[in-house]
């Protein structure tokens, strides 16, 4: 484990504009950096970096925290392996203290940087004629390629990798566990690829994970062997080569993706660098997330026939519920992309990427083209096949577009078609269907305002706002911002950093950049007296203090009753006498 001085001392050091600059562009507004947010789709830039508070906050996702908060997000990175970067950037020394499953994940991730080493190795110095070389030149991959992916090949040995590893001092129950090797069936370890073209799998963030393995022989076993999941390794969480494509996709804003791995070795060897491999997986809403802090557009390669429209179907709605466009290209008379460049080279394939059509406008032609268009019955089946993917498309004028395109092309009136559309989930509502927004209330905005002077002025929690509890506070974030407030500065944590520092959770952090970016909630420079008011109006709350007050009224109401019916009880045995 990170020992805390270290994670502290990055947290000072890394320049949070620097580093989100590298990431971004960055405009200056005011004290503040602002920018498109990287991590969902918008038109007007409502992400904010401020340098002095060292935090970001985006008001229109809702996402915020501090530097290593944002590695982790743009870079899908673990908390440890995102200071262990902004430490390499810093020339900070890791110091780490050790924690048994801290120290079983760091010997996965040293077993599978050392087995990508031990296969490459192994290909480098098998003879150029061999059989792993002779199907590397059918394949047309040359051997700078080799390098830049780290092709290996696993030895057609029982136990080439394993013994090796044991000698070596890897235990057994690490090389299981990352999926190297095995108890086989004498009893003894094996390793579990075996006379195949190894592919490491990488993180984002490049580290080794997983390996794809193809077999040169089809008659042993299955064409391609996967490692299995493990305690780094999740294949809905992975997508291979993005690690390579990040600075291609961010410049071309574009992700274009394939099926397998030596489709992306093929697309490098033509200069297309913006690609990734699903590797025969559906898509996961996990990997949607990845390719959109990266980029907004996708370009799939799917086939036009039925089969490709059954894939393109499922695979678009992920994509585009994550707020990224995908579109399609298909490749004419070409199995896959290595094909079409072999036969039309790489600047057809380019035109081909470049002449990709939304999602909305492949799935209206291609089942369209399925349809017997004199049918109403058929039209109207299709056009309710069509509608849920157009009501995913959140640009409202681009939605009617696709929407006048399928009413052209089908005859059926456009104003069906928007009642129709209105009824998918998450399609817009009618004109004017918009509830308007509650306003705080006077005491809600007290609270926040208080909660914002704290955070800003820690030191009047001993003054101003001193015997200040959380159940003074009645609106629950502000009381959890006032928690986290009060035990940063008993911790003697200065700002607002230190605050995020101190939430444990990622709606705690965003709850606390979003307070501290939040503009004209107070004139700083009347902050104690703003303090003072609101300390009143929260501890003295009118509404509350009219409660109590009818409470007593009543009280003494009922007082007054039962004296009157005491001594009217009393007059009346009076008379009887």
């Amino acid at each position: 484990m990170i020992s805390q001085n270290v994670i502290d001392e990055i947290r000072d050091r890394a320049d949070i504009v620097e580093v989100v600059s590298s990431y971004i562009p960055l405009k200056k507004a005011g004290q503040n950096w602002r920018a498109l947010c990287p991590f969902h789709e918008e038109k007007s830039p409502s992400f904010n970096v401020h340098p002095a508070k060292r935090i970001f906050h985006c008001f229109g996702c809702g996402v915020g925290g501090n530097v290593i908060d944002f590695v982790m997000r743009h870079e899908n990175l673990a908390f440890p392996d995102a200071v262990r970067l902004l430490a390499d950037r810093y020339g900070i020394e890791i110091k780490e203290t050790s924690r048994k499953v801290d120290e079983g994940r760091d010997r996965i991730y040293k077993a599978m940087a050392s087995a990508s080493a031990f296969y490459h190795k192994t290909l480098m110095e098998s003879p150029l004629g061999g059989p792993v070389w002779r199907y590397l030149e059918k394949r047309g991959v040359p051997p700078e390629l080799v390098d830049k992916f780290a092709i290996g090949y696993a030895p057609d040995k029982w136990d080439a990798l394993a013994s090796k590893f044991l000698k070596e001092g890897y235990d057994l129950p690490t090389l299981e566990t990352a999926g190297l090797a095995k108890i086989g069936s004498a009893g003894k370890p094996v390793d579990r690829f075996r006379n195949r073209l190894m592919f490491p799998i990488r993180a984002v963030g490049g580290q080794v994970i997983a390996f794809g393995g193809r077999t040169l022989d089809d008659e042993q076993g299955p064409k391609y062997l996967n490692s299995p999941e493990t305690p780094i390794y999740r294949k809905s969480n992975v997508l291979f080569g993005l690690d390579l494509a990040q600075q291609s996709a961010r410049r071309e804003n574009t992700l274009i993706i394939v099926e397998g791995y030596l489709d992306v070795v093929a697309l490098h060897k033509a200069g297309v660098e913006n690609c990734a491999a699903v590797s025969g997986t559906a898509f996961t809403p996990r990997q949607a997330e990845m390719i959109r802090r990266v980029c907004e557009n996708v370009v799939a390669l799917f086939d036009s026939d039925a089969a490709g429209v059954a894939a393109a179907k499922k695979s678009a709605p992920i994509l585009m519920d994550a707020g990224l466009r995908p579109k399609v290209a298909t490749l004419p008379g070409a199995k896959d992309p290595d094909d079409y460049i072999a036969a039309n080279g790489a600047e057809a394939f380019k035109q081909r990427v470049a002449a990709a059509v939304a999602f909305p406008v492949f799935v209206t032609g291609a089942t369209l083209a399925q349809t017997d268009m004199d049918s109403v019955e058929e039209k109207t089946r299709a056009a309710r096949e069509i509608l849920p993917f157009i009501a995913r498309v959140r640009d409202g004028i681009e939605r009617d577009q696709y929407l006048q395109s399928l009413a052209a092309k089908t005859g059926i009136d456009k104003r069906a078609l928007e009642r129709e559309l209105r009824k998918e989930p998450g399609a817009p509502a009618a004109p004017g269907a918009a509830a308007p927004q509650a306003r705080p209330g006077a005491r809600a905005m007290a609270e926040r305002i208080l909660a914002r002077v704290l955070l800003d002025n820690p030191s009047y929690l001993d003054t101003v706002a001193a015997g200040l509890t959380a159940e003074d506070f009645k609106d629950e974030a502000m009381r959890k911002a006032f928690e986290l407030i009060l035990r940063a500065h008993q911790q003697g944590a200065p700002d607002a950093a230190g605050v995020v520092n101190l939430a444990g959770d990622e709606a705690s952090r965003a709850l606390i950049t979003s307070l501290a970016l939040e503009a004209g909630l107070y004139d700083p420079e009347d902050a104690s007296r703003a303090a003072s008011d609101c300390v009143h109006r929260v501890r003295y709350d009118p509404a509350e203090r009219k409660k109590s007050l009818n409470a007593q009224a009543r009280a003494a109401e009922g007082r007054a009753a039962e004296e009157y019916s005491r001594a009217r009880k009393k007059y009346m045995e009076t008379r009887r006498k």
